[in-house]
């Protein structure tokens, strides 16, 4: 699964650059797909935490590219791998 993520927010409320992620290359791909698709995909973004990081989420082969936006409290177990990769040195 080809994802790419950007984070924003935080102290600064900087936006990052895009960072392009291919599941494969992840631990436990398996699971951080499973907890991809069971993103909330056309639901609207919750609010932002003060301070707190966003992460813009965008699956990149589905056969319509979806976009989904995840505050940092509600970042899963399984889908860590797939945020810690997308920062900076993350890969």
């Amino acid at each position: 699964m080809k994802l790419s993520v950007q984070r924003s927010g935080g102290l600064a409320g900087l936006r990052l650059p895009a960072v392009e992620v291919d599941t494969a290359t992840l631990a436990a791909p398996a699971d951080v797909e499973a907890a991809v698709e069971a993103l909330a995909w056309d639901a609207p973004p919750a609010p932002p935490n003060p301070d707190g990081f966003q992460y813009t989420i965008t699956q990149l082969d589905h056969p319509q590219p979806r976009t989904t936006i995840v505050n940092e409290r509600d970042v899963s177990p399984d889908l860590r791998p797939l945020i810690d990769a997308a920062r900076p040195g993350g890969h």
